[in-house]
């Protein structure tokens, strides 16, 4: 009996799981990966962890900084829906943008630089009269969303172009991945670092310095490489089918509306969980600077976990379920799962199993949302996906924060919990419907 080797039970088990290569002597030539790819991939990975920074662990710290400046839960819930309401009617008009740019390196620079603007300004909040401060935030948060949108729409649009669709979620996922490392780090930073300088100077250090030293994505983006834009042909039309009047847009993307409609509700269920844990962190738990950096180190260590194997285990034909079982944990099991505790220590796994099926479920939906558009129109579809995830995360905090107001953070929470498994079927359901039949034949006369 040969002797048992880690190395080769590791293979064996990862081949089963689908997440490792079976080293077939064929390989699927649309598996090789071309230079550009590579290079871009490379470019993406040293830049991802400015990118994490400046939507993620700087992002992390609003609310608390909202909250010491003495602002309502109105304020906290405001801090989502400020940024969606904008970008429930921006998305269109920067989809717009992007196709007359014509250039999607230049329109990831741009916003990225416009972005870290708003951040920085932050710093100078407590130079304003006490009135203003906590509202202050609100405003400069929502500004950053109109180049945020741009960045969302240029980097999905541009993913989709410069990889192969059996690469694109394994790129992504490892991007990813490294933000949750870059996420973990600098969380367990941040989070010490607030509380060892005094207020309000450390959140004065806080934002400007890490807003200006994202400004380093700007340079990264413009290295990548695009490769020529080739139009899909277009089939021709029967002289029988040019008499006809054009499909009405429902028939025609029935597929991706359905899909929307349980995007819809899956990212409702998200936001009117989001205000809530950090309500429910610091007032009902008493969380520090520390704990919440904590809490989010263990969430981005889910998540490193959860976009490699995600990334790698994902494929068209278990994309389905992976979205089913991703959506589960993360809408349903995160926020009951968080319930059950009234102390903190014991959210740090469950913080990481929100990370890792928070990390399946936001790549899979990227993925979807990718297969679902047209190329010759990518930036419109992708644009309408951001207006229905920001309609749902506008409205969802507004709802929750005032239903919390009347009874009680924890019950609200278990609420969205419910919830979140509804959404999950119906996203599952809806993001797999029969695609739209198509046109019907004229009828020809009997001779």
């Amino acid at each position: 009996m040969p002797a048992f080797s880690f190395k080769r039970f590791w293979q064996r088990a990862g081949q089963h799981l689908g997440f490792l290569g079976h080293g077939s002597a064929h390989p699927d030539p649309t598996d090789v990966v071309t230079p550009e790819e590579r290079h871009n991939s490379r470019i993406l990975i040293w830049e991802a962890p400015f990118t994490n920074i400046a939507f993620g662990s700087v992002a992390n710290f609003f609310a608390l900084f909202a909250i010491q400046l003495g602002g309502s839960n109105a304020v906290v819930g405001w801090l989502t829906s400020g940024p969606a309401v904008v970008n429930m009617l921006w998305p269109l008009p920067s989809a717009r943008i992007i196709q007359r740019l014509g250039n999607y390196p230049r329109s990831l620079a741009l916003s990225a630089f416009f972005h870290r603007v708003p951040i920085i300004a932050l710093a100078g909040i407590p130079f304003l009269p006490p009135a203003w401060r906590a509202w202050a935030i609100v405003v400069l948060t929502t500004l950053s969303a109109l180049p945020a949108t741009i960045w969302g729409a240029s980097f999905q649009t541009a993913s989709a172009e410069m990889f192969h669709p059996r690469h694109l979620a394994r790129v992504v996922g490892e991007r990813w991945a490294v933000m949750s490392i870059v996420g973990m780090a600098t969380s367990l930073t941040l989070g010490k670092m607030l509380d060892l300088i005094p207020f309000p100077l450390n959140f004065q250090v806080l934002f400007a310095g890490l807003g200006i030293l994202t400004l380093a994505s700007v340079w990264f983006v413009l290295q990548l490489r695009m490769p020529p834009r080739q139009e899909e042909p277009v089939p021709a039309a029967s002289s029988a089918e040019n008499d006809l009047p054009p499909a009405p847009w429902w028939q025609r993307y029935r597929q991706f509306a359905m899909y929307e409609v349980g995007v819809f509700l899956a990212y409702f269920a998200m936001f009117a969980a989001v205000p809530l844990f950090r309500i429910y962190w610091v007032r009902d738990l008493g969380a520090t600077g520390t704990w919440i950096g904590v809490l989010t180190a263990a969430y981005s260590a889910g998540g490193l976990l959860g976009y490699i194997f995600w990334g790698r285990w994902n494929r068209p034909e278990r994309e389905q379920w992976g979205m089913l079982i991703a959506a589960l944990g993360i809408l349903a099991g995160y926020p009951l799962l968080t319930t059950a505790f009234q102390h903190l220590a014991p959210l740090v796994p469950v913080m990481f199993f929100a990370g890792f099926m928070g990390g399946g479920n936001e790549l899979i939906i990227f993925n979807r949302t990718v297969e679902l558009s047209p190329r010759r129109t990518r930036p419109t579809f992708v644009a309408v996906h951001q207006m229905v995830v920001n309609a749902a995360a506008f409205f969802a905090p507004l709802i929750s924060t005032a239903l919390a107001n009347t009874f009680g953070t924890r019950w609200v929470l278990m609420g969205s919990g419910a919830f979140g498994i509804i959404a999950a079927v119906l996203l599952c359901w809806l993001g797999w419907t029969s695609r739209p039949s198509p046109r019907p034949a004229a009828s020809v006369p009997s001779p």
